[in-house]
Order: C-alpha cells, then sequence, then structure tokens
C-alpha cells in the first residue's frame, strides 16, 4: 500500500501504469498540481476522503478491487474516471459505500463515461460543474440523492441493474437519460431540470417513480 495522509504536494502526484497490492490513500491530502492514478491494477482501495486537490485529477483507466472514496474532497480542476472499474462490496472502514462521493465538490467537469461499480454508488450531495455518467454501469444501488449539477448530467446508455435514486436532485441545464436501461426501481421524487430532461428510448423494467418532478425550460 501507498500512504499519503495529511501531505501536503505542492505539484503534481503522478502513479500510473502500476500493480499495486494494497490501497492509495491520500486522505485529508493537499496536491497543488495535478494528480493523475491511471492504468493501474489496485488490490485494495482508493481514497481520497476529504482531500483538496487543486489541479485536474485523471483516473482513468484503473481496476480497483475493494472500493473508492472521495467523501468530502474538494477537487478544483476537472475529474475523469472514464472505463475505470470499482469491484469491491464493501466499504472501508470509517466509510459507508464501497464507492462514495458523498458531499465531494467538483468544480470542473466530472467523467464517469464507461465506468464500471459493482457496489453501492453512493453520489448523495455531491456537487459537480458538469456531469457524465454515459455507458456506466451500477451493478449495485446507485444514489444521486440531492446531486446538484451546475450544468448538463449526461446518463446516455447507462446501465442501473438494481435500484436507482434521483430524488431532490438538481441540474441546472439538461439531463440525458437517453438509451438508458433501469432493471430496478427507479425514483425521481422532487427531480429538477432547469432546462430539458430526455427519456427517448429508455427501457424501465421495473416500477419508476416521479413524485413532484420538475421540468422548466425558461423561454
Amino acid at each position: 500500500s501507498i500512504y499519503f495522509n495529511d501531505s501536503t504536494l505542492e505539484r503534481n502526484a503522478n502513479i500510473t501504469g502500476n500493480t499495486i497490492g494494497g490501497t492509495i490513500d491520500f486522505g485529508s491530502s493537499v496536491i497543488g498540481g495535478d494528480t493523475n492514478i491511471g492504468d493501474n491494477t489496485l488490490t485494495g482501495s482508493l481514497s481520497f476522503l476529504r482531500a483538496t486537490l487543486k489541479g485536474n485529477v485523471d483516473l482513468r483507466d484503473n481496476v480497483i478491487s475493494e472500493s473508492l472514496n472521495f467523501y468530502g474532497s474538494h477537487i478544483s480542476g476537472e475529474l475523469l474516471f472514464d472505463k475505470s472499474q470499482v469491484l469491491g462490496t464493501e466499504a472501508m472502514p470509517g466509510t459507508s459505500s464501497p464507492t462514495e462521493f458523498w458531499n465531494a465538490t467538483v468544480d470542473g467537469l466530472a467523467s464517469f463515461t464507461g465506468a464500471y461499480f459493482k457496489g453501492y454508488a453512493d453520489f448523495t450531495g455531491a456537487y459537480f460543474k458538469g456531469l457524465g455518467m454515459s455507458g456506466a454501469t451500477f451493478d449495485g444501488v446507485a444514489d444521486f440523492t440531492n446531486l446538484h449539477t451546475a450544468s448538463d448530467a449526461n446518463f446516455q446508455g447507462a446501465t442501473f441493474n438494481t435500484t436507482a435514486i434521483f430524488d431532490n436532485a438538481t441540474t441546472k441545464r439538461d439531463a440525458n437519460f437517453q438509451g438508458a436501461t433501469f432493471n430496478g426501481n427507479a425514483t425521481f421524487n422532487y427531480f429538477t431540470a432547469e432546462r430539458f430532461v430526455d427519456f427517448t428510448n429508455v427501457t424501465f423494467n421495473q416500477g419508476f417513480n416521479f413524485y413532484y418532478t420538475t421540468v422548466a425550460y425558461p423561454y
């Protein structure tokens, strides 16, 4: 394992192309430059719990055997998690979910295109300038309660194999679910999109609920 807890790195952090027999932990650390942790295989977890990341964060093409944690973290730039996989179904000690973005803030675009989440994916209370989840797959519960995006939220072609929760979520522009598949119950209670919502070619294989949902394009 590699531990950088409570550390301050003034410049970039680069960990790429490795097989790591354990965990990479940047909990409560401050990284002043860009963070590039890509194309790695971890037998443990990847954690940025309560970290402050002042540049862009590139986590593409990782295989994480246990958990991913961004609880309470702040990313000033973009977050890229495209085609990465979180294979764990148990949370890290002291955390709640195997994938946790609870109350995380990303000031730039957050992209999870083609990502895979085996266990519970908790995005409750997270803020993203823009969110891209096109082609992502959720085998566990996908919880976006109180999610807030300052621009578009794109779930085009995503697959939700169990419960999907979008209650009290807000997107300041469009929400795109075109071609998505919901194999479990889906709830959009008190969901708000300030422009359009696209459910073209969506498949709901279980129940869905839209209660006090608001879609409003300002003419």
